[in-house]
């Protein structure tokens, strides 16, 4: 079953016109054009939301001005991925030339079906390597002595006062935390870690 065909972009609003151009040079009739702008800011994508809703159903085509108009966020732009994935979309991207040639059904679903699984590929290895710096730079810092993490809460002049009288029974354990400005459960491991 061939679906239908949806072009999309998020361009800045100079560039409108020109991007409906480029989508019309690739085949595109009017109702199938689907652009958000983009300001200083990132863009809400409110036309790719409501082309999600309304219009992509399993075995249309998306073709997109670049990947990167999907998302601002590389989670954003591997949800937009999956979901597509999910919802047997068809994606096409004009920054890759074979991916928007004509292909036989058949071609066109391997094509598309390859090109997910690649993305997928290269967000997971960058997600990978970010979290592999990130815990190099953590141990580095801890080698050298810097705190790592929220500094810890001073216990006050009155911690000793307050902890002899809970433990006496004279105040509950929320109301000694309450006077120290912090949570019960905080003053409780105060008290076990003096132990």
């Amino acid at each position: 079953m061939k679906g239908k065909n949806y072009y999309y972009s998020c361009v800045k609003p100079e560039e409108s016109d020109a991007q409906t151009e480029r989508f019309r040079a690739l085949g595109a009739r009017d109702g199938e054009i689907f652009i958000d702008t983009i300001g200083e800011k990132s863009s809400q994508r409110n036309n790719l939301r409501l082309l999600k809703q309304l219009a992509l159903r399993e075995g249309d085509t998306l073709t997109v001005s670049s990947l990167y108009c999907l998302s601002d966020l590389k989670k954003g732009l591997a949800d937009e991925l999956h979901w597509m994935r999910d919802n047997g979309i068809q994606l096409r991207i004009a920054d890759i030339p074979l991916s928007v040639q004509e292909h036989d059904e058949k071609s066109q679903q391997f094509l598309s079906d390859l090109m997910f699984e690649v993305f997928d590929a290269t967000i997971l290895k960058e997600r990978e390597q970010r979290r592999q710096k990130q815990s190099e730079g953590i141990r580095a810092a801890k080698m050298k002595g810097v705190h790592i993490g929220r500094k810890p809460k001073e216990r006050g002049t009155e911690f000793e006062k307050l902890k002899q009288q809970w433990q006496r029974g004279e105040i509950s354990l929320r109301e000694a935390g309450r006077r120290l400005g912090v949570t019960h459960q905080t003053f409780k491991k105060w008290v076990e870690e003096e132990k």
